[in-house]
């Protein structure tokens, strides 16, 4: 759910009005198919934003003067 990455829930939209999103990513995976980038490469695509979504989550506090931080 994207409401659970800061990434994209800064904003507080996480909808728009008239907008369907199932129907937009089927249009973007059709297009993905009608310019011939493979169904491994999308899937290589997808991971790699769920990466970049997870790692937007991680937040780092230092905990002493040292430079050292708590994860």
């Amino acid at each position: 759910m994207a409401s659970e990455y800061r990434y994209v829930n800064q904003s507080d939209c996480l909808a728009i009005h008239g907008v369907d999103d199932a129907q937009k990513f089927h249009m973007l995976m059709d297009a993905l198919d009608i310019i011939q980038i493979s169904k491994e490469d999308q899937e290589h695509t997808f991971r790699m934003l769920a990466a970049v979504l997870w790692l937007g989550n991680i937040s780092f506090q230092v905990i002493d003067n040292e430079n050292h931080v708590d994860v």
